[in-house]
């Protein structure tokens, strides 16, 4: 649901960074630049809600259990990752959160969560190739 209090706040906080207020002193009208910042960031808040209620919808399959062997090197692989890295795979794998929550909680916006998940997993796959 969108909600015009964060709204309002994103977009306040977005018009403070210097290169938006360079662009918005720059702007022929302002008032019309500040509109357009609010209508995308309504898109955006639209998005993610349609996101979420896709992915809520999706069932997910159960994971197939691993051999002993790979547990145990999947352990050790693990406990090699930095406690940041470890936080993101126990949200998005054991507690089995979507991306825009993991996003949420660890201040990055829901690209930034997935491609550090992308390369965390190829990091891994690697550790467990080695």
């Amino acid at each position: 649901m969108v909600n015009a209090g964060d709204i309002t706040q994103d977009v306040l906080l977005q018009l403070y960074k210097p290169a938006r207020l360079r662009r918005l002193r720059a702007s022929k009208s302002p008032e019309g630049y500040i509109v357009v910042m609010v209508r995308n960031r309504i898109y955006d808040y639209l998005r993610r809600d349609r996101l979420r209620q896709r992915s809520a919808e999706r069932p997910s399959l159960p994971p197939e259990p691993l051999p002993l062997v790979d547990v145990l090197s999947l352990h050790e692989a693990l406990r090699q990752l930095s406690e940041e890295e470890q936080e993101l795979i126990r949200l998005r794998f054991w507690e089995r959160r979507p991306f825009q929550e993991i996003a949420d909680e660890l201040g990055l916006t829901y690209s930034a969560a997935a491609v550090r998940l992308f390369r965390l997993l190829k990091k891994l796959r690697d550790l467990l190739d080695a």
